[in-house]
């Protein structure tokens, strides 16, 4: 799950619900990757499967930042961002 379209409201209600901003967004990646036996998911690293999400906002101070996406990088390329003419 990542703050594609709608499903980053997933985010604030998560956190609306008891869970810290940084455990809502580990639920999204190192948990749910582990939960699906994928290690090559949920985390950055040399070989590892990750999309990049720049949001404009600090996550941590404010969970709806997640709703704010500046840019996604997808297989080491540019798929979404400002300079592209999204946000």
């Amino acid at each position: 799950m990542f703050p594609y379209a709608e499903s980053w409201r997933e985010f604030p209600t998560l956190v609306g619900n008891g869970l810290s901003p940084l455990r809502a967004l580990r639920a999204a990646t190192g948990v749910a990757a582990e939960l699906l036996s994928r290690p090559d998911l949920g985390r950055i690293a040399p070989g590892a499967t990750a999309d990049l999400v720049a949001l404009r906002g600090d996550p941590f101070q404010d969970i709806d930042a997640t709703g704010r996406v500046r840019w996604v990088m997808q297989g080491g390329r540019p798929v979404h961002g400002e300079e592209r003419g999204g946000g």
